[in-house]
Order: structure tokens, then sequence, then C-alpha cells
């Protein structure tokens, strides 16, 4: 990749840190964490269940989340057989994942002792378009993951990330029309896009890992 895309990406993640760094500047704010209980990764009811959980929190929450950069722990596990000692805040619709807090760590101690790190260093097949939300029409937004050369493990935390931080700038809402887009790479042609998520890829170079488009029909 050339320095001019390097370039652009450096703006994107700045831009992501700065909305982050003003969203944190009250006390403490920095220091929160949500949990996510993973029973297996079904991206359709995943990302309606996101954007549920992060809808329905309270604006100062939100803010304080925001500014931990939506911090998220994920943990192998069934959230329906938990459920009468560990209640989720959101359950995704099919149960395949549930979400807690957003709070202080030590909050959630007893469900990282119960439940181990959710790994899984394999991407298996998905589909290319998933819609969401509106049915059957196209989506305002399109939201894009990159897959070339990542894990399931790597998959979940960029989705969670775009997904939670596009919903508290209001950018998604539940039932939203939506499509999930799977493509290798996102390129720049792909935009102009609402939010992304830049992450380092190794040795300094970075990557648009998710990105959501702007406010027009899917193609």
């Amino acid at each position: 990749m050339n320095a001019v895309a390097q370039e652009h990406l450096r703006e994107e993640l700045e831009s992501r840190l700065r909305l982050g760094a003003a969203a944190g500047s009250g006390e403490g704010a920095t220091t929160l964490s949500a949990f996510v209980v993973v029973r297996r990764v079904e991206p359709g009811p995943y990302i309606e269940g996101a954007i549920e959980f992060a809808g329905g929190l309270e604006a100062s929450e939100a803010a304080a989340w925001l500014g931990a950069f939506t911090r998220t722990v994920f943990l192998a596990g069934d959230p329906l057989r938990i459920a009468a000692r560990h209640p989720a805040r959101q359950l995704a619709a099919d149960g395949s994942a549930g979400w807690y807090g957003p709070a202080e760590g030590d909050s959630f101690r007893a469900l990282r002792l119960l439940l181990k790190a959710f790994e899984a260093p394999t991407l298996p097949a998905l589909p290319e378009r998933v819609p969401l939300g509106g049915r059957g029409v196209a989506g305002k937004r399109v939201l894009y993951v990159a897959t070339g050369a990542i894990g399931m493990a790597d998959y979940l935390i960029h989705l969670n990330h775009l997904v939670c931080e596009a919903t508290i700038a209001g950018l998604l809402a539940p039932g939203a029309a939506l499509e999930l887009r799977h493509v290798e790479t996102i390129e720049d042609a792909a935009g102009p896009f609402a939010c992304t998520r830049v992450a380092d890829e190794g040795e300094g170079t970075l990557r648009r890992f998710a990105a959501l488009s702007g406010e027009e029909a899917a193609r």
C-alpha cells in the first residue's frame, strides 16, 4: 500500500482517536469494558444484537464507553445456559451471543473466572452479502468487513467496534435497513464512508478492517 493510502488511513484512525478522547474527558470514563459471551458467531444476529445493546445505553454510559474506545472482552460460552446466574443485558435474537455492561472490569470478575477467552484463529466461509433490518429492500447503509488474512476472533473485534461506535454516533439504530458485505479488502473506491475501523495489521502498516457507507442505497 502506498504512502498516500497509508496517510488517508492514519487520518481516519486519528479522527476516531480524537472522538474517543473527547468522549472520555470525564473522570474514570476510560476504564469501562463491555463483555460479550459468544456461543457461535452468526453475523446477522450479532450485528442486530450489538446495535440493540449500544442503542439501549444511557447517554452517560455510551459516552463513557466511547471514551474507553468501546473496549470489549469476548468470552466463549452459552449466554442462555448461564442466564440464571449471569443474565445478559442484551441477547442476540438466536441466543448465539449475549452482551454485559459496560462496567468496571471487576464488576464481571465472576463471569471472567467462569468462562475462557473467545479464541478462534480460523475464519470460516462467510456469505458475501447479508441483508439486515428492512428485509427485502436495498439498505440505506452498507457495512463492509475485510476478511482477508484474519481469524474469527479478529473479525468479531473489528465488527463489534465499528457497529457499536456507529450506533453511539447515531448512524445505526435498531431495525434500520443495512447490508453486510464481506470483502477481501476495503478500498477507498467503496466510499465515502460515514465511519471506519482502522488498526495496525503489523509492522506499523494500517488497514481498514470495517467501514460503514454514507446514507445511500446499496449497489
